[in-house]
């Protein structure tokens, strides 16, 4: 056994010792209530109801605390895209199971141009048995996000589209909406992402379509949870989009400039946490991204779902949205690039209190943060430090 092996044993039999003193604190504390809470219903005072609520209501803040403390997110998940031609492969399956965390599934929908107003789905098939063999390899799917796209490409430019006929537009996206709601609704998928980046269509005076979309998966499925993933300046620069009212969720696509330099050795996650609070941007007025998060929060009582945040794994990542790499597959990556931005996230959006979920963009080229072409695990970063924060949540110092 080399030396490397048998200190990155002692570090894990360390870590779980941890967790498991953890447990055990926990447990007792339970065990103690319970006790108390038996003891109660024994005495049949006038007072029982009222002191077990109060008892169940500390276990649950216990249970939450706890949950807190290691993985504040309700829901965490990489995406991974479904197309006519594509699927996510067997090989992401396999990361994804590795590092333990959910699958957001994107599912594109079709049109021709940016003015068509007949989107065109997929055969229904294509999408369930990317949902079933996920399952296969224990990976559970957490979210459906229909994505319109030219020629079938998530490369489009969403908020320039300019449907010819909106109303039949809308009315196309409904039944495509609802029929996807259906799917999840008999695979147990919690959340149904109702549309992205569709700017032009969430304008108020079309509020009366997307009204009708959620009363329609409502009325059929009042269970699921649905959101919708606004772009920049419909959820953190304008606040324009009519949407947040109707949701579970305020969904938002965040891709901040992280650094005011390209990568290089030496650089760490605090260098660039700074980017969640104002992040960097050419003119030096950056969003305050967590700040609009507070805001919308608590403009619309609703909890924020991030449904995207990425970084391209190339030096000028760091600085740019779409590196000078964007449409080179065959670049060299650097995972380092991609696992500082992610301690960065971990340790700020994700602890934000008025945050419920977060999907990492995305699980292939350009955007990747493990080599998708190959099942091996453990050799990425990025990939080391998302399993780390889905395990446990506390990050190990790097």
């Amino acid at each position: 056994m080399s030396k490397i092996t048998k200190t990155l044993l002692v570090t894990a039999k360390e870590d779980l010792l941890k967790v498991i003193d953890k447990m055990d604190s926990l447990l007792g504390n339970i065990r103690n209530e319970i006790i108390t809470n038996q003891q109660l219903i024994e005495s049949n005072s006038v007072a029982t109801k009222q002191e077990l609520y109060i008892e169940s209501e500390k276990i649950k803040k216990e249970l939450d605390d706890y949950k807190v403390g290691n993985n504040r997110l309700k829901w965490m998940s990489a995406s991974g895209t479904v197309t006519n031609t594509t699927t996510v492969s067997d090989e992401i399956l396999t990361h994804l199971a590795y590092q333990g965390i959910d699958l957001a599934l994107i599912v594109m929908v079709n049109i021709n141009s940016k003015s068509d107003s007949v989107p065109v789905k997929m055969a229904d098939s294509r999408v369930i048995n990317t949902i079933v063999r996920a399952r296969e390899f224990g990976v559970k799917v957490n979210m459906l996000k229909p994505h319109l796209g030219i020629n079938w490409s998530d490369g489009t430019e969403r908020y320039n589209l300019t449907p010819s006929d909106m109303d039949t537009m809308m009315n196309k996206w409904k039944d495509i909406v609802v029929s996807y709601a259906g799917i999840c609704n008999s695979y147990n998928i919690p959340v149904l992402c109702i549309g992205c980046e569709q700017r032009g269509m969430t304008k108020p005076e079309y509020k009366h379509y997307w009204e009708d979309i959620v009363s329609e998966c409502k009325g059929l499925y009042p269970d699921l949870l649905l959101t919708y993933a606004c772009d920049s300046v419909e959820g953190v620069q304008y606040n324009t989009s009519c949407i947040f009212g109707l949701v579970d969720f305020i969904g938002l696509n965040l891709y901040p400039q992280w650094y005011k330099e390209v990568y290089k050795e030496g650089l760490t996650y605090k260098d660039i946490m700074p980017s969640a609070y104002s992040s960097y941007a050419p003119t030096g007025k950056g969003f305050k991204l967590i700040d609009r998060i507070k805001y919308l929060y608590t403009t619309y009582k609703k909890p924020v779902y991030i449904t995207e945040i990425g970084v391209m794994p190339y030096a000028d990542g760091l600085v740019n949205l779409k590196s000078e790499f964007a449409y080179d597959e065959s670049a060299s990556r650097d995972y380092r690039v991609s696992a500082i931005c992610y301690e960065s996230i971990f340790n700020t959006l994700a602890k934000s209190p008025y945050v419920i979920g977060l999907s990492l963009w995305h699980t292939k080229h350009p955007f990747c943060y493990f080599d998708y072409t190959d099942a091996s695990t453990g050799t990425s970063d990025a990939e080391e430090i998302v399993k780390q924060y889905v395990e446990g949540g506390d990050l190990v110092e790097r």
